[in-house]
């Protein structure tokens, strides 16, 4: 019985890892909804520019047809990559209402209902982007 009690502080520090680790997760999942939303529209967008290049530039043949609709492709991702990264990490940290806000505000997406909630209750959260301002806090 002592030899377990002796690993006891260790299992502890694991679990509060853990823990600490899967808050992380959860508080960055609040901005999935608006990135969906920012890639969707920029997808748009992006089609709808390269059908109207294409449309001018009827004497491409089809090769050069997707090597254009490659690049256009790999410049969305490039663009939306750090942006991306950036709100996650900020999200994560729990530190990223502000930069989620002016991404909704700067690029006019419409959902305006991604505020951190308590899923047990529905109640606003007490931190930004943070379901549970402190992961302490019994339900």
């Amino acid at each position: 019985m002592a030899g377990r009690r002796r690993h006891i502080p260790a299992a502890e520090r694991i679990v509060s890892e853990e823990v600490e680790r899967f808050w992380e997760w959860y508080r960055g999942l609040v901005v999935v909804p608006v990135l969906k939303e920012l890639r969707d529209q920029m997808e748009g967008l992006r089609a709808a520019e390269l059908e109207r290049a294409l449309r001018r530039l009827r004497h491409l043949n089809p090769d050069d047809r997707a090597q254009l609709e490659q690049f256009s492709h790999t410049l969305l991702n490039k663009f939306l990559h750090e942006p991306t990264i950036a709100l996650k990490e900020a999200a994560r940290a729990g530190r990223g209402y502000g930069l989620l806000e002016a991404l909704k505000r700067l690029f006019g997406l419409e959902q305006r209902a991604f505020t951190a909630r308590r899923p047990w209750t529905g109640a606003p959260s007490s931190g930004p982007l943070c379901p549970a301002a402190s992961h302490k806090e019994a339900p």
